[in-house]
């Protein structure tokens, strides 16, 4: 995968998860992609389930927007997990993933398993918010978008402290 876009087309109905406990990396990237698809494809309903995350990231736009109650849905026409090695750290919202009509996972964990139709695992990356923007266009990627994907970041790294920051990452 080159870019999001590609796994947007042909979609109307998009579904982003990502792992049980959601840390910061989980939170920022699922909130990015949700800010950027809205801004870059407002046509199309975006979903975000995460389990409760902490009260430190409900600056972030779109928080509010969350849905950890997981109702019952159709199917998304793309399901996307964000930070999870595999299906089992999905939790509850593994159900949407099981019913989806294309699977995407996108993740920087070395254990991945690879469990999507389609995988961009990169273990080289910091987080998956860095794997986030190399796979956004960087010129439609507005302050919020940014401020997102910058937590998941700043929080996989240590404040840029661990030996996953690289120059990339910064």
């Amino acid at each position: 995968m080159r870019r999001i876009e590609e796994v947007l087309d042909g979609a109307e109905k998009i579904c982003i998860t990502g792992h049980i406990h959601p840390d910061g990396d989980c939170v920022g990237s699922c909130l990015g992609l949700y800010n950027y698809i809205r801004e870059v494809r407002p046509d199309l309903s975006v979903t975000v389930y995460l389990e409760p995350f902490s009260e430190n990231f409900l600056f972030l736009r779109g928080a509010d927007r969350v849905d950890h109650t997981y109702p019952d849905a159709g199917p998304a026409d793309v399901c996307l997990a964000l930070d999870c090695g595999d299906k089992e750290r999905l939790g509850a919202s593994g159900k949407y993933w099981d019913a989806a009509k294309r699977k995407v996972c996108i993740d920087h964990h070395v254990t991945n398993t690879a469990f999507g139709d389609i995988n961009q695992v990169c273990p080289k990356a910091s987080s998956t918010s860095e794997v986030l923007f190399e796979l956004m266009e960087e010129e439609r990627i507005t302050k919020e978008t940014a401020e997102c994907l910058y937590l998941g970041i700043v929080h996989d790294t240590g404040v840029f402290k661990h030996s996953n920051t690289a120059g990339r990452t910064m």
